[in-house]
């Protein structure tokens, strides 16, 4: 007889698994350090991008300035220097917006080398005609102006009426012209309002091309904010080119024995450039000029903390205010117009770029005398 089979013992039901207080607790405390150490990397991080890309603003405004500085600078004289000699007879009024002698640019010192200078540009875009042009008869204020020279104007021009024996100018406009002759070529020209009387064979006629393309500008610093405002229409207003500009320096390249090279470069802070003397400067002094210099100090926009996210001290101590050499000579003899030492005022925690450049003053170079 087979035995009987046996029936295994039911097991014990066993415990439900799960987290407990402990447990969920010590992953609390796990998240914590975790958010902790990412947000002490994000923040160190962000600082550290905060930093690249200000710095980055200030290169690019920099260049930017630097390259607008430079196309209006380098055409400075242009329509002017090649009818110097008639100019200079003009008269000082004081003002570069009212002067019409040929100073293609004019430098206004700062006062001190941690104060921005600014500076006046002059030039026209006269596409037809460059030089001077006697008149044939005299004129009287209300009549008309006679030139042989067919090509040479057109409505809107700007001109200057110089007298070089009693030293006076006028500038006008060409209201209207009739010609030119066929068989002579003479131009009969209709000017705006003028008030002064212009002898024969003593008065020169100089056309500076469009009224709306002759230009005299000042560039500056404000609040920051690199500017140029337009001075021959004296409602104009200033407008902005760049911003976080701390400083604005410029000097004059000067030719003295007259081989076409650079001999010294000098401020506009002492005598004979300083401001008033370069507007009543004679020509001789005025074809010195051949090149000008500019540095550019830009700021960047972030505030730079002593110490990092981790309280690290900063790799570059920027506590202090910016001090940098202008126009460094690097020890090469003979060395003039160098600035050491430039500390700038409240410049202490941001980081600073400069730009330096010499443009050179063609139209001074092409037309030597």
């Amino acid at each position: 007889m087979r035995p009987r089979p046996t029936r295994p013992h039911a097991r014990a039901p066993r415990r439900h698994a799960g987290f407990g207080l402990v447990e969920i607790l010590v992953g609390v405390v796990i998240g914590m350090l975790a958010l902790l150490v990412i947000y002490q990397a994000l923040a160190l991080s962000e600082g550290y991008k905060r930093t690249t890309t200000a710095g980055g603003d200030a290169q690019s405004a920099g260049m930017i300035s630097t390259f607008i500085l430079g196309q209006d600078v380098g055409n400075a004289g242009n329509g002017i220097s090649a009818t110097a000699q008639e100019l200079a007879s003009c008269p000082s009024t004081g003002n570069f917006a009212t002067t019409w002698r040929p100073i293609p640019v004019l430098i206004r010192d700062g006062g001190n080398d941690f104060t921005s200078d600014s500076f006046d540009v002059f030039y026209s875009v006269n596409p037809r005609h460059v030089t001077q042009l006697d008149i044939l008869t005299t004129f009287n204020p209300g009549g008309t102006i006679d030139v042989q020279s067919p090509l040479a104007f057109e409505v809107g021009n700007m001109f200057v009426m110089s007298d070089i024996a009693a030293g006076v100018c006028e500038m006008g406009t060409v209201a209207a012209m009739v010609g030119p002759n066929a068989g002579t070529g003479v131009v009969n020209i209709t000017p705006s309002p003028m008030v002064t009387t212009f002898p024969q064979g003593a008065t020169w006629i100089v056309n500076l091309g469009p009224a709306n393309q002759v230009r005299k500008v000042r560039y500056d610093v404000q609040a920051g904010v690199i500017r140029s405002q337009d001075l021959i229409n004296a409602a104009a207003v200033a407008n902005p080119i760049v911003s976080n500009i701390v400083l604005l320096k410029a000097q004059y390249g000067l030719d003295t024995d007259g081989n076409q090279f650079i001999d010294s470069w000098v401020s506009a802070r002492s005598a004979p450039w300083r401001e008033a003397d370069v507007l009543a400067a004679p020509l001789a002094q005025l074809r010195q000029i051949k090149a000008i210099r500019l540095a550019v100090v830009v700021r960047s926009s972030q505030f730079e903390r002593a110490t990092d996210a981790e309280g690290r001290a900063a790799v570059t101590d920027l506590t202090g205010n910016y001090t940098v050499t202008l126009f460094d000579c690097r020890g090469l003899v003979p060395c003039t117009g160098e600035m050491t030492g430039v500390t700038i005022p409240d410049s202490a925690n941001y980081r600073h770029r400069v730009f330096e450049q010499v443009i050179p003053l063609r139209n001074q170079v092409w037309n030597p005398s």
